[in-house]
Order: C-alpha cells, then structure tokens, then sequence
C-alpha cells in the first residue's frame, strides 16, 4: 500500500531525522501556496522562527529507505489469492497526484517570492495585486528552469503549510522540482515499456495506435491498498445508495473488476502525467524522441540505484555510529558488510536487467 509504505518510512527514519524534528509527510492541504509534497522533509527553525520545508527529501538524501519499505511491503504480502491487486510501488497513480500537486506548489513559490523580490529591489513595500493561477504557474515554471543567479538568491517562502503566522521556506526547491519533473518521466517509461512487452507490439506506431487520448490526470484513492479512481468509488457509493449493489459479494466483485483495469487505467495515467507536466504526448513521438524518453528514464534508474548505495553507505561512515564499535571488523558482524546487503545487490541487478530491457528495445524500433 502506497500511504503505508510512506508511513514505514518515517517510521523506520524516526531515529535519523532531517535536521531536528523532521517528519515524512505525504502530502499538505490547506490554502494559499500548498499543494503537495509528496515525501518531504519538515523542520522547525526555532531561531529565525520560521517552519523550513525541504521537498523530495526521501529522494535527495536517503531512496534507500524509501525503496526498500516499496520492497518490503510486497515481500511481506504472502496472500494465497492475490487476484486483488495492492500497490506497493512509491511510484503509483496517487503518490504523482501528490508528485503534481508539489511541481504546482513549487512554481507557485517561485513565483510569488520573486515578485516580492522584484517589488522590494524596486523600493516597493507591496508587490501590487496578484495574476491569474495560471499566470503565476508560468512565471515560477520559467523561472525554476533557468535558475539564474539572482534568482538562487531569493529565499523562496509558501503560505498555508501549517496554522500559523510563521514563515515557510522552501529549501532546496529548485533540485526538488527538477527530480519531481524527472519522476513524471521515468513513472511514463516503466508503463510504456511494461504495456510494450505485454502487448508484443512490432514497432512505435502499433503500440501508439493502442493508447488512449491524453486527458487530466484523474484522481485517485486508496482503498485499503488497492487504488482506484475517485470517479470509480463515487460510483460505488451511488451504487450502493441505489440498491444496485445489495452486498459484500457485490462489492468484492467491484474490486475485482478494478485490479483487472488497474493496469490499463495506470498506463493511462503515467501518460496524462507527463503531458500534464511537459506537454509531451506519447502518441505523437517519434522514434528518436521515443528513444529519448526511455535513455532518461534509464538515466534516473541509474541514479535511484546510485542513491540507494549511498544513502545506506552513509551509516557506514558516520563516526557517530562508527564509534560504538571497536573496530571494522567488528561492525562488520554486527551489522554486516555494505557489499553483502542483499537489497541494495537486487537493486543493482534490477538496473542491469531495466538497462537490458531499454536497450533491446531501442534496437528493435530504431
């Protein structure tokens, strides 16, 4: 289950925090600036009196929790039946909802705090009335893309992260939005490249010819760790009001006929996120620029797998962890050597065979 998994993980790093107090949070609601923040890291900074936010945390400084709880959970999973499908990937229809929410929420940042920026270097004291979402939206995207140096000296601050008058900064925003915006594209390649080998489509336009029209990503729900759309449990419900579904063999049929979409209604979703991000439209590729999207998506694989070694490296060398053992050696035994860790070994054949799968492909349609 996605929000379990996420859970496992602040459970897991309760001991490792970021900074002083940092929680796991899988998303914000509230008014003004926030959205979501798909596993971010929160701090307080008493001094300065402000709430600090640093998104795609888990991502930036330890995937190998993050991964491994992914793992874990469907590793844990011994169901005889498992014709209920539950998610355990992070990477999932409702965690890039969270995924878009943070990239709209950042730009939004970006935007506002440069305008006050520019009314303050003016000698302003009010930056004048605000635009049009949308307007502010392109704004921040622009300048998140070109993160020139006047802008990287800007503080960029949020409102509506929490019940108070206190500011938010937003640390590290721009490299967060830059690994959000390159998850959009790696959760669109893993789906392509899993429908292309299901379907033993011969070539790019046979598998094009089988996608439906880009459209808003839909929202979706978790239901116990099975995901479904929002419209998907409306439906249910209304069902249920109408006496159209009279039972719990009703119900469990509605989840079965939903783990036998999921798959398809996934796919679907991957490519509306991507166009919803970067306007790009999976049917209207070409070869190269087909070839292109998949040669990222390896290149963010490779660095998951890079930061997954690292992240767990890291208690390997902090003195403070180091310090309650004699020696190496005997660290070794008690917590075994990092180039024994199965997970992180798995990981590394994962990559090898992902790097495999992208490769022949590419050499068969080009």
């Amino acid at each position: 289950m996605v929000c379990d998994a996420k859970q496992g993980v602040a459970e897991d790093r309760a001991q490792q925090p970021f900074e002083h107090d940092a929680l796991a949070v899988a998303g914000f609601a509230a008014n003004g600036d926030a959205g979501a923040g798909f596993v971010a890291g929160v701090s307080n900074d008493v001094h300065h009196d402000e709430l600090l936010v640093m998104p795609a945390y888990w991502f930036m400084h330890n995937l190998y929790a993050l991964a491994r709880n992914s793992w874990k959970y469907g590793d844990r999973d011994k169901r005889t039946d498992k014709s209920q499908f539950l998610e355990y990937d992070y990477l999932a229809p409702d965690s890039l909802e969270e995924i878009l929410g943070a990239i709209e929420s950042l730009e939004l940042a970006a935007a506002r705090s440069w305008r006050i920026h520019q009314s303050k270097k003016n000698f302003k004291t009010d930056p004048g009335s605000e635009p049009e979402r949308n307007i502010l939206l392109q704004e921040g995207r622009a300048l998140l893309e070109k993160n020139d140096a006047e802008f990287q000296s800007i503080p960029l601050f949020v409102k509506g992260f929490e019940n108070s008058s206190r500011p938010t900064r937003i640390l590290k925003g721009v490299r967060a939005y830059a690994i959000y915006r390159e998850l959009v594209v790696h959760y669109a390649a893993e789906q392509a490249l899993r429908h292309i080998e299901d379907g033993g489509f011969r070539n790019l336009k046979e598998f094009q010819q089988s996608l439906p029209e880009v459209k808003k990503p839909e929202t979706w729900i978790s239901m116990g760790g099975q995901l479904v759309t929002r419209m998907s449990l409306k439906q249910l419900i209304s069902d249920i009001h109408d006496g159209r579904v009279n039972g719990w063999d009703d119900i469990h049929t509605f989840y079965l006929s939903q783990s036998a979409t999921y798959a398809d209604q996934k796919l679907a979703h991957a490519f509306d996120c991507l166009y919803a991000v970067h306007g790009l439209d999976i049917k209207s590729l070409n070869a190269k620029e087909f070839s292109g999207l998949l040669q990222k998506s390896l290149q963010t694989q490779e660095w998951i797998a890079e930061g997954i070694l690292n992240s767990r490296k890291k208690d390997y060398i902090n003195p403070f962890r180091i310090m309650v053992y004699e020696n190496q050696e005997e660290m070794d035994v008690v917590v075994g050597r990092l180039e024994d860790n199965g997970f992180i070994q798995a990981q590394d054949k994962a990559l090898q065979i992902y790097r495999q799968r992208i490769e022949n492909l590419i050499s068969q349609w080009t």
